[in-house]
């Protein structure tokens, strides 16, 4: 099982070297990469 720090590298790597779109789910505000272009952001289930 790969450690948080490991899916941050691989995530960041992927956005930045292929040409495909990424849905990203975290539960954590910090860990979102700075290559990430839009956020969601849900409280209690509501936008």
């Amino acid at each position: 099982m790969l450690a948080r720090e490991e899916i941050l590298s691989l995530t960041k790597e992927i956005m930045a070297h292929q040409q495909c779109h990424v849905l990203y789910v975290i539960h954590y505000i910090e860990e979102i990469v700075e290559a990430v272009t839009h956020v969601l952001l849900l409280k209690e289930g509501q936008l």
